[in-house]
């Protein structure tokens, strides 16, 4: 038998997840949004763009206790920032070329566009990523340099000889 996952015992803040339109994907996906408790509605709080795996949807982000992690980590000293993240493809963050369907765009221009909508800073911005949205995060960092101030990548679904790693320099600065 597995332990139970370890979830903080922190309050959650402002906590959403909304159906929202989007062109780049041609479809409805959900938004998840994650305000620190005590930070009201997280208006002018810079954002945290999260990329889910495979395995994973925004509706998952609340119960995985991502927004009491994250209270956790206010409190523990960390800068208060807003999670903000939505339904990406099922293997990739990257545009497929068969279909009008591009999740890549859609963090590169609709997710800053919701968040700015919604009170938060949307010019000030990091990812988060696991598995594929770890590769995803690496990704659009390496490619689009400037659009996040910091990656972060928790076991990324990436091998040698993938262009995050024949790109890696391309992260100096992030």
């Amino acid at each position: 038998r597995r332990p139970d996952p370890f979830i903080p015992d922190a309050p959650e803040g402002v906590v959403t997840l909304e159906t929202v339109h989007s062109a780049a994907r041609n479809r409805d996906v959900d938004l998840f949004t994650a305000v620190p408790h005590g930070y009201g509605e997280g208006a002018g709080l810079p954002i945290c763009i999260v990329l889910h795996g495979a395995t994973a949807r925004p509706k998952d982000f609340q119960p995985f206790g991502l927004p009491r992690f994250l209270t956790a980590a206010v409190r523990r000293g960390a800068p208060p920032v807003v999670l903000i993240g939505a339904d990406g493809d099922l293997l990739t963050w990257e545009p497929d070329p068969g279909s009008s369907d591009d999740p890549q765009l859609m963090v590169l221009e609709e997710l800053p566009q919701w968040a700015g909508e919604r009170g938060f800073d949307a010019g000030r911005r990091a990812g988060w990523g696991w598995s594929m949205g770890g590769f995803g995060v690496l990704h659009i960092a390496e490619v689009h340099p400037g659009f996040l101030r910091g990656a972060a990548a928790f076991s990324p679904a990436v091998t040698p000889g993938d262009d995050v790693f024949d790109s890696i320099a391309r992260l100096a600065g992030t």
